[in-house]
């Protein structure tokens, strides 16, 4: 997977704010951004000429996904998902309809699918 430890980091004008509570809140924000939109997205209605090769990526990276998604639990703040990247950069609302951090059902969602890849043939 391509996502650096601070995306926060990669937008113009923002290096400077390394290791900072909006480096940090962005980088969780994006996070949980992923795991809703690229993978269980994905994953749950790949784009039909890829569905094979993402079907076959999950498979085969089933445990490290599983571990990286650990790990980005354990790293979460608990604030719900925002639109500009955890509500520091211009006092962004949260998600309209959003239910707070979702993270955790997403996670487990995504863990679930997982498993089921895993009983598929190759």
């Amino acid at each position: 997977m391509i996502l650096c430890d601070e995306p926060y980091l990669n937008e113009p004008g923002w290096a400077q704010s390394a290791g900072t509570p909006q480096s940090h809140a962005y980088s969780a924000n994006v996070r949980r951004m992923v795991v809703k939109t690229a993978m269980l997205g994905n994953l749950k209605n790949p784009p039909e000429p890829f569905s094979d090769i993402i079907h076959t990526h999950y498979r085969l990276k089933a445990r490290s996904i599983s571990a990286q998604l650990d790990e980005w639990l354990r790293m979460d703040d608990g604030k719900p998902t925002t639109s500009d990247g955890g509500g520091y950069i211009g006092g962004a609302k949260p998600e309209a309809g959003g239910s707070g951090n979702r993270l955790k059902k997403d996670v487990d969602e995504m863990k679930a699918l997982l498993a089921e890849l895993a009983t598929r043939k190759a």
